[in-house]
């Protein structure tokens, strides 16, 4: 896992290679869910040049990391083929829930949700 900082924040992503390792597949499976629409694509991706050619890396924020991982365990995929429509809306669903909290945090609002950032300045006038 390592830090990048995007908008002056500091945050945390794992490489495709380093979630590939923690879910015990391989980089080109990963690829290949995204090629499939089986995984979302990354919040993140950092464009690298190297002597072959540029290309982009992908990096999961650690709260998109932990869902790969519950969505595995949780239809139990290991060393299935994903052929269960529910398990890949189920997965598209909450990655939709994290990615409106990811956003909000690059924007310096707590988890998304203008009512509680409201409700907090209510507060402080309140008192």
């Amino acid at each position: 896992m390592k830090q990048y900082t995007i908008q002056g924040q500091p945050f945390w992503f794992l490489s495709a290679y380093e979630l590939a390792k923690t879910i015990k597949k391989t980089t080109r499976t990963i690829r290949n869910w995204e090629s499939k629409g089986i995984l979302p694509k990354p919040s993140v991706t950092k464009p690298i040049k190297t002597g072959l050619g540029n290309y982009n890396r992908r990096l999961y924020t650690e709260d998109q990391a932990k869902l790969i991982i519950k969505w595995i365990d949780r239809y139990n995929l290991y060393g299935r083929r994903i052929m269960n429509p529910e398990c890949i809306n189920w997965l598209h669903e909450e990655w939709a829930r994290i990615e409106v909290i990811f956003k909000a945090q690059l924007k310096g609002e707590k988890d998304g949700s203008k009512k509680d950032d409201n409700r907090e300045r209510e507060i402080k006038k309140e008192n």
